[in-house]
């Protein structure tokens, strides 16, 4: 086992990233997006100032949704098994600037519908959380990625076995930017399923009213801190839906997301609600 240690308020992967600046353009946005190298200097101040933002063009999806692939870092990508499928090497996040109840109508989408043919949801599980620190969020979570491993486990069943995961769907929905504690950002970013510097606060000067990034991750690491991946872990991959909502709603709101955004599209036959 590796030990990884999370700092209260600090990113594993980057450091001192703001938040992308965009402009809006017709049917796509610039954005300018935080560089990778290190902003640090040691020795006399450099006589020119290096570029810390690269612009890039980013056409919208449908014309009016911005969605965007973004690389998983190095780091992360040398330490996962599997890097044969998109879903493993880029993390998805996606502006949504509808309600949860017009999400489907606005035409937002999930991966697992895009996927072909589009995989069937059995098993749809919610972690809804507001403050909770890494400590309380790696409790639960990995617990509930020793469940989907015991499912991909049994060998007789008629739904469940080796691609078992492929099933399951792990939704968690954190109530206000603002107010989610840092290391339980930081813990998730350390699965991948989390990306400093890459949300934007409105598309087309339409408010964004919620964060969605969606990883299928190959880590977990539990209470103590200790990364478990590989073979020999007894982890295997879990698609995680992690919807950061703009502004603090109460929990009623979060479930509302769950059920009436991502339900309609998942279309699973069980719902599991975790706090």
């Amino acid at each position: 086992n590796q030990n990884v240690y999370i700092q209260e308020g600090n990113n594993l992967y980057a450091q001192n990233v703001q938040e992308p600046d965009i402009s809006n353009g017709g049917d796509f946005v610039l954005l300018n997006i935080g560089s990778e190298k290190s902003t640090q200097h040691w020795g006399n101040a450099p006589e020119r100032q290096p570029r810390r933002y690269v612009k890039q063009r980013i056409e919208l999806t449908d014309g009016k949704n911005l969605v965007l692939e973004c690389p998983i870092p190095a780091d992360l990508l040398g330490s996962i098994p599997r890097k044969d499928m998109r879903e493993f090497t880029h993390m998805r996040y996606t502006a949504c600037t509808s309600g949860p109840d017009d999400f489907k109508k606005k035409g937002f989408k999930l991966r697992q519908a895009e996927t072909t043919p589009p995989r069937s949801t059995e098993l749809f599980i919610v972690l809804t959380m507001y403050n909770e620190d890494k400590d309380l969020l790696s409790r639960t979570f990995h617990g509930v990625v020793k469940n989907i491993a015991h499912l991909c486990s049994r060998e007789r069943s008629r739904i469940w076995g080796e691609d078992g995961w492929k099933k399951v769907v792990v939704c968690i929905v954190a109530d206000g930017r603002e107010n989610i504690d840092q290391s339980s950002l930081a813990y998730l970013a350390a699965l991948g399923v989390y990306q400093y510097g890459v949300q934007v606060g409105e598309v087309r000067s339409d408010p964004v009213t919620a964060h969605i990034f969606e990883y299928t991750t190959q880590i977990s690491i539990d209470s103590d801190m200790n990364v478990k991946t590989g073979e020999d872990s007894g982890v295997v991959p879990i698609q995680v839906l992690f919807c950061l909502k703009e502004k603090n709603a109460k929990k009623i709101n979060s479930h509302r997301w769950f059920f009436n955004a991502f339900g309609p599209i998942l279309e699973p036959n069980i719902c599991v609600l975790i706090d």
